[in-house]
């Protein structure tokens, strides 16, 4: 009996591609599309970011293998798109000072964070671990996320095959993130503001401020973590004088913690018309322009 193998297929943020199994060994198979707002789709490769070779139409299938959409961002031409009349304004270029990103980050303006299928954003609700570590892997610079990336994960309750997986998996190789003593990760649990913090700190490679800016952080696993974030202007504790490490993040405080880090910036004057929206997100919250800004390209 011929070996039969499965083809999986990483759209590295584009619309998601159903894998392919049970091909029999030695046969081609045809190729699905993928789209991505804001990027040309280049083709299908065998590593990340048009890395290894390009895997095509007559290529045939010798073992399981997962494949990867190559991305190239488009240049938006103001004015262009079908009829009707004239008059739109040209959307405002923001421009990210390389110097202000902590090493290890693009400085391509992605979108890292999504919605889900019924088109919502879901502002207010929290983040999970997993969630957290899909935005965090969007975010890398692709070079070096070539050299920590890995297909599958460590932790015994993140199985290869889940869709969190390879982005779990890639940053634990990084020493990005960490999971718990008894070897999970715990994806679906909700992440908390000193977890976020933690993450984000270990980009910046650099020793944190001894006098801390908190009066709920003395000997907390994640003081250090936090003492370097506030130090670097991207948090800010509430009036009280506390942090409340150990509190969960909503998805409106990752993305306004995130922009605040990586100095991404948008006002309601700088988000095209055409940028994507949700029906839940509503306009003049104090939100509303973080999300646009971590949700669009």
């Amino acid at each position: 009996t011929a070996a039969t193998y499965t083809v999986t297929f990483d759209s590295q943020g584009g619309s998601a591609v159903a894998l392919i199994p049970e091909i029999t060994s030695g046969t081609t198979i045809t190729l699905p599309t993928t789209t991505k707002s804001g990027f040309d789709f280049g083709g299908w490769y065998t590593a990340v970011n048009g890395g290894g070779a390009l895997f095509t139409s007559s290529t045939p299938v010798t073992s399981d293998i997962t494949l990867y959409a190559k991305w190239t961002a488009v240049t938006a031409t103001p004015g262009g798109g079908g009829g009707g009349g004239g008059g739109g304004s040209a959307a405002s270029t923001v421009i990210i000072p390389e110097k202000e990103i902590p090493a290890g980050f693009t400085t391509e303006h992605i979108a890292y964070f999504q919605g889900y299928s019924d088109n919502t954003i879901r502002p207010e609700g929290n983040v999970t671990r997993e969630e957290a570590a899909a935005a965090f892997y969007r975010l890398l610079d692709a070079t070096y996320r070539g050299t920590i990336f890995t297909t599958g994960s460590a932790y015994r309750d993140v199985d290869q095959g889940r869709w969190s997986a390879e982005y779990i998996g890639t940053l634990a190789k990084g020493k990005i993130i960490n999971g718990y003593k008894d070897g999970t990760y715990k994806p679906t649990s909700l992440i908390t503001r000193a977890e976020l913090v933690a993450i984000a700190s270990r980009f910046a490679n650099q020793s944190a401020a001894q006098k801390s800016n908190f009066s709920d952080i003395s000997g907390h696993w994640a003081e250090a973590y936090i003492n370097l974030a506030s130090s670097k202007g991207w948090i800010k504790g509430y009036s009280d004088g506390t942090f409340k490490p150990d509190q969960y993040v909503t998805r409106a405080e990752f993305a306004a913690f995130i922009n605040k880090m990586l100095n991404r910036n948008v006002n309601a004057e700088g988000i095209p018309s055409n940028a994507k929206q949700f029906k839940d997100l509503e306009k003049g919250k104090w939100y509303y322009n973080d999300i646009m800004e971590a949700t669009n390209n």
